[in-house]
């Protein structure tokens, strides 16, 4: 619908805003509390918990969905042709193998490498979650 344009800039100007200007807004599934997580344990910790949760749902969805269900990394995507061939064929669509380098070839490698070199706050946080055992 054309009326939701205004919106959804408004929308996504706002998260982009939290996200890349304050540095507040983890990806993965939102939890509850965050204002109290933050203020009493810090930003990492918060990001921590998001972690946690998205691998509990992950092994909650693997369990509902056994083989109806495959995970991929967006690193690896980006990275592996394999894994673009296996994304592929999860879904059934018929394809050729040029398809595949054709997507490989797509993607921007000085953002690629960007994307996989770890930052400090993702450094303190991958480990933190090394210390921690997760579900």
């Amino acid at each position: 619908n054309w009326n939701d344009i205004p919106s959804f800039c408004l929308y996504t100007l706002k998260m982009l805003w939290l996200r890349n200007v304050k540095k507040g807004l983890p990806f993965g599934p939102k939890i509850r509390n965050f204002d109290r997580i933050v203020k009493e344990q810090g930003l990492e910790a918060y990001h921590i918990e998001v972690y946690k949760k998205s691998n509990a749902y992950k092994k909650e969805y693997k369990k509902l969905y056994t083989d109806q269900i495959s995970f991929f990394k967006l690193e690896d995507l980006m990275t592996n042709k394999a894994e673009i061939k296996r994304l592929i064929e999860f879904t059934g669509i018929p394809y050729k193998e040029q398809f595949v380098d054709e997507i490989s070839d797509s993607f921007n490698k000085r953002r690629v490498t960007n994307a996989l070199s770890m930052s400090k706050a993702e450094q303190k946080i991958f480990d933190q979650l090394i210390k921690e055992p997760t579900t």
